[in-house]
């Protein structure tokens, strides 16, 4: 009798997050040893004679990346084959290093108020550092939210949200204060 490993899932970014039997799209021999640390059983293993063992990986997706991993125990009456999924998920947030400057602006309505930035690289020209464990900052998505309140002064709270490719999120606040001092 022969049985898989149960599911595993791993916190990473590539198939090099997977710890024990590393991920192949080659078939790899392993021992049975390899096989029940890694979580199978063959328990009959002793009655079949000659044996052998192996894996084969293939994966899909990115957000999480599924492995199916393919065991395959052959005797000599044959082959049997089962089914490992892994799954490799990446579950940080970006992470941000210290707070945007509050901005005073001489001005007397709304449309002084300076624009949104798109990009990390314009969060980071700020003074604001931005990184993740998976995704590069060009490949980072940059969405904003005001919310306003008081007339002159007009206190405008802006919401930075910084996802990353598995939509992991950060948010930053920036205090934006329009005023009429002349």
């Amino acid at each position: 009798t022969v049985t898989a490993p149960v599911t595993k899932t791993f916190e990473g970014c590539e198939t090099n997050a997977i710890t024990g039997l590393t991920y192949s799209e080659a078939e790899v021999n392993i021992s049975l040893s390899q096989f029940t640390t890694a979580g199978g059983t063959f328990t009959n293993n002793n009655t079949v004679g000659t044996y052998s063992i192996s894996y084969k990986d293939s994966k899909s997706g990115n957000c999480p990346i599924t492995v199916e991993r393919v065991y395959k125990i052959t005797t000599i009456c044959g082959s049997t084959i089962v089914n490992q999924i892994i799954k490799i998920q990446d579950t940080t947030a970006p992470v941000i290093t210290g707070n945007l400057s509050d901005l005073n602006i001489e001005g007397c309505s709304l449309s002084d108020l300076p624009s949104a930035v798109k990009t990390v690289a314009a969060l980071e020209s700020l003074g604001l550092p931005i990184s993740d464990n998976c995704t590069t900052d060009s490949n980072m998505s940059i969405s904003s939210s005001d919310v306003t309140n008081g007339n002159l002064p007009t206190v405008i709270t802006r919401t930075y949200t910084i996802s990353d490719k598995c939509n992991n999120q950060t948010k930053v606040i920036q205090k934006i204060i329009i005023d009429d001092t002349v």
